[in-house]
């Protein structure tokens, strides 16, 4: 099996060879080791959150699946707030005025800080698993005899 990576301007394709040693690098940053870069005049350790990434992203790309590597900008427009939140831009703008995001204005538009929109879409995200674990333990208390 062959993986490709693809970018707007680049296709890195990897082998079988490759996404076994993906494997393994993985494993090695998912047991909470932290990373340090060594180069011949200095070293330099990799922060925990940027680990976290990269054995994410190497997870996914061992298991085969596709990987987009992006960036956003240090502030997005409600639009792209929206797409994040997987919520309407109607949707975006009443978070807005209930005070569950901040926004500035540029002119007569909205912006938010992409770092705030994807702090509420982590905690939206651990909510909902946190409801479906409770839903699943009700279940269980209801299948009791």
């Amino acid at each position: 099996m062959t993986t490709a990576l693809l970018g707007p301007t680049e296709r890195q394709l990897l082998s079988d060879t490759d996404l076994q040693a993906l494997r393994k690098f993985a494993a090695l940053l998912g047991d909470g080791t932290s990373l340090e870069v060594r180069r011949s005049d200095h070293s330099s350790t990799v922060p925990a959150h940027t680990t976290r990434v990269l054995e994410r992203l190497l997870n996914r790309l061992a298991e085969g699946r596709p990987v987009t590597i992006g960036s956003l900008p240090a502030q997005i427009t409600p639009n792209t707030a929206a797409e994040l939140l997987n919520v309407s831009r109607p949707t975006v703008m009443k978070m807005i005025r209930q005070g569950d995001l901040s926004s500035s204005m540029t002119g007569s538009h909205h912006r938010l800080k992409s770092d705030d929109v994807l702090a509420l879409r982590r905690k939206r995200r651990a909510e909902r698993r946190e409801a479906a674990l409770e839903l699943m333990e009700l279940g269980d208390e209801l299948d009791l005899p």
